[in-house]
């Protein structure tokens, strides 16, 4: 009888040592390449789990960054139509704010002792205080200005859920709890124009829009609230206007306050714009720029 070599898978039976090395060898191979596989589809899966991870994280800083510029534009838009529904403003002894009823269209002026925080409604009902507010039901007062430790607060009257930003001023003396209308609305209407209220808050800057519709604003007034008076700051002339567009929402004003006691505006080439005008366009706007000037007041 021949004979047969010794097979690995025979029962009872050694293998001899040399096989036996082949075989731990085979297995470590086997048990290190596994591992490698695996370990590979781990780093595989983790990387991918990283970059999803960060395309989220990158996504959610955009939605927070623009959720911040929505807030920012918010504060400038409310700063300039005086709406600040609901704010805290100061005065020399009190708090106060406006509560706004909607069931009613009215509103109330809350006062709050500063040592105490007890509230007081020092105004039950806005409309019944200020009767003219009664001409439209959705005409109520929005905080326009509150000069830190004054006894006079400012408001203004505007029609809330429209893009009308008109509206009347009103003074509010917080030691007899009357309002007042403003003489500075002879000049003032709230409309759409060139606006900037004094980091003090008590004077603002204010351009009127032409009456014409033809965007060639050449007056700006300095509104003292203080005193309830107003002056002309710059008279422009010839072709120079305020207003690189034309009327309303295509009016484009640049006008801001320095610190204190010092205006910067921009002028611009009446002659030089064109039917259809794009007021959002920068370089047509600084194509009819003349140039940026700057007054003391």
């Amino acid at each position: 009888m021949e004979n047969q070599p010794l097979m690995e898978n025979q029962p009872g039976l050694e293998l001899p040592e040399t096989k036996k090395s082949h075989t731990l060898l085979a297995v470590i191979i086997s048990v290190v390449v596994t591992a490698a596989i695996a370990g590979g589809g781990v780093y595989f899966w983790a990387n991918q789990i990283q970059s999803k991870l960060s395309g989220e994280i990158v996504d959610l800083k955009n939605d927070i960054d623009q959720l911040k510029q929505q807030a920012e534009i918010s504060q400038t838009t409310n700063q300039e139509s005086g709406r600040t529904d609901g704010q805290d403003f100061g005065t020399k002894y009190y708090e106060y704010k406006l509560q706004t009823q909607y069931e009613k269209w009215d509103q109330q002026l809350i006062r709050r002792n500063r040592q105490t925080n007890e509230e007081v409604a020092v105004i039950n009902s806005i409309k019944e205080a200020i009767p003219e507010l009664k001409a439209e039901f959705n005409l109520l007062l929005y905080v326009f200005a509150h000069p830190e430790n004054s006894e006079v607060i400012f408001f203004k009257s505007a029609l809330v859920d429209t893009n009308n930003p008109g509206g009347v001023l009103y003074s509010f003396n917080t030691a007899d709890s009357k309002f007042t209308k403003m003489k500075v609305n002879d000049v003032y209407n709230g409309f759409y124009g060139g606006f900037a209220l004094s980091p003090d808050q008590t004077k603002f800057i204010w351009v009127p829009d032409a009456q014409d519709e033809s965007g060639k604003a050449q007056t700006m007034y300095l509104i003292d609230l203080i005193n309830d008076k107003y002056s002309i700051a710059v008279n422009l002339s010839g072709n120079e206007t305020f207003n690189a567009g034309f009327f309303a929402m295509s009016s484009h004003f640049e006008v801001s306050w320095i610190n204190e006691g010092k205006i910067k505006y921009a002028v611009f080439d009446q002659s030089k714009k064109g039917t259809g005008f794009d007021p959002y366009s920068e370089d047509k706007i600084k194509s009819i720029l003349i140039g940026y000037r700057e007054i003391n007041i």
